[in-house]
């Protein structure tokens, strides 16, 4: 016969949702397991039953189950309770009736139990074998998720609940830091948690390192991901502000990305929900503005736009967010909310059919790779291909080319070599008489700037600055 913890060994695998064990203790041992959900090493796995036997006649039950780790008595978990009392005649291993309606309550290493057995119609006389059906819940784990558009003065944090176990979501939130601070600096709820949750944090440091936990808590306990760190942009140019705006896979927002916006000037946004979806929120800096079509508003500051929806018919959209974690090594996380099925394709041969997160060694000599992430749900399926470098930063260099036109300069000028990933600063000077017209970044025309920073850099780049003379 199979003992107690080799039984939980043999199911902790099961991907279910609780953990019950039936215990008949007396001159017949029946020990069941229905495993609905992993077993930690630390978890209890065997239970002692007091007392062993019931006689006919007697009106109540007084159970009292002792938890145990290693044979040790160990605190049951608060949530556990028993679920029902099971018989059977003495002698045999015949499971006969099971009665419901006890009074169950956790203290210390024991739950106790009394159950009123008296209406049981119970046909032989003599001694039962007790049996008790345990019911251990178990806790979720979650995932902290990168952070999304990040700014100078905000960022979107994200958080994921991988195994809810047996309860239900009834809060959730974020930790964060400045990096290399003791302890953390304050707790962001989450307005609407879910199995994944974002929030927008606001009123952050430019050019600092942050450090971010998510967190959730259940009916069934509480748990937090692991750090993940994120570093906040360079401020805007002087007399402007960032403004980002991102929709979601049910909702499109116009114009979205990133954009830098003149001080109390006014930007207008036009959002379209999606085949199969419905719109539910638009947060501007995390303030809810409801499910509206269209949003206008004066830029007095930095401002984070979101809009989002949720799924009707099941529409899935692939995303994922790519973090560098050293030589040629990447973590991608999936960000595609209701995916049932996932195909990584990491573009030099090797595949994964899990959700993530996901950590991968490129060891070819390229630098470029298409990654693919195909997903889908009950109902549609989808694919998106990002592509990253993954040559070292000390090993690769891009060149960024710079020129003036007449009527003032720019520095640096000329070509510069820069590594991969780093940013270069670029400052253009009217000469007296003139101003500034036009700066022009691979030929785009981003507007008279007096500064810009390349950041992030992964190619080659051109920056050309115009003047005009003041009449």
């Amino acid at each position: 016969m199979k003992s107690m913890l080799e039984v939980n060994r043999g199911c902790k695998f099961m991907n279910r949702n609780k953990h019950n064990v039936l215990l008949l203790i007396g001159s017949v041992l029946l020990v069941l397991i229905a495993c609905m959900g992993t077993v930690s090493a630390a978890a209890i796995d065997d239970f002692a039953i007091n007392p062993t036997k019931w006689t006919k006649g007697t009106p109540d039950l007084d159970v009292q189950i002792t938890c145990k780790t290693a044979g040790v008595a160990t605190a049951c978990p608060p949530s556990a309770f028993i679920e029902g009392i099971y018989l059977s005649p003495d002698g045999t291993s015949t499971n006969a009736h099971r009665a419901d309606d006890g009074t169950i309550s956790v203290v210390g290493n024991t739950i106790q139990a009394n159950f009123a057995l008296s209406a049981l119609p119970l046909v032989a006389a003599g001694n039962y074998h007790v049996g008790v059906l345990v019911t251990v819940p178990t806790p979720p784990t979650v995932n902290t998720l990168p952070a999304t558009s990040v700014i100078s003065s905000g960022a979107i944090l994200n958080g994921r609940v991988n195994n809810l176990g047996t309860g239900t979501i009834t809060a959730a939130y974020f930790n964060y830091k400045v990096q290399g601070t003791s302890d953390w600096e304050t707790q962001l709820p989450v307005t609407a948690p879910g199995i994944t949750f974002s929030e927008t944090i606001t009123g952050l440091t430019p050019e600092t390192i942050y450090e971010v936990q998510a967190c959730a808590n259940t009916s069934t306990g509480n748990d937090c991901g692991d750090v993940q760190s994120f570093t906040t942009r360079p401020p805007a140019p002087e007399g402007k502000y960032t403004v980002i705006a991102t929709g979601d896979q049910h909702v499109s927002i116009t114009p979205s990305g990133q954009q830098y916006v003149d001080a109390n000037s006014t930007v207008a946004f036009e959002m379209r929900t999606l085949p199969g979806s419905d719109y539910t929120d638009l947060t501007v800096n995390g303030k809810s503005e409801g499910a509206v079509s269209s949003y206008a508003f004066t830029v007095t500051g930095d401002t984070i736009i979101e809009a989002t929806g949720k799924g009707t018919l099941g529409v899935v959209k692939p995303a994922f967010v790519v973090v560098s974690e050293g030589r040629r090594t990447f973590t991608f996380y999936d960000m595609s909310t209701g995916a049932t099925e996932w195909s990584w394709d990491f573009g030099d041969g090797s595949r994964s059919t899990q959700p993530g997160p996901l950590t991968h060694t490129y060891q070819g000599t390229d630098c470029r790779y298409a990654v693919t992430l195909w997903v889908k749900d009950n109902y549609n399926s989808g694919t998106l291909t990002q592509y990253i470098n993954v040559c070292d930063s000390q090993t690769e260099d891009f060149t960024i080319t710079a020129r003036a036109e007449h009527g003032g300069r720019i520095t640096p000028f000329g070509e510069a070599q820069v590594k991969a990933g780093s940013e270069e600063s670029y400052m253009i000077y009217p000469n007296n008489g003139y101003s500034i017209k036009s700066v022009f970044i691979d030929g785009n025309d981003i507007g008279p700037v007096p500064k810009y920073v390349f950041q992030d850099v992964n190619r080659d780049h051109t920056i050309r600055a115009t003047f005009q003379w003041n009449a």
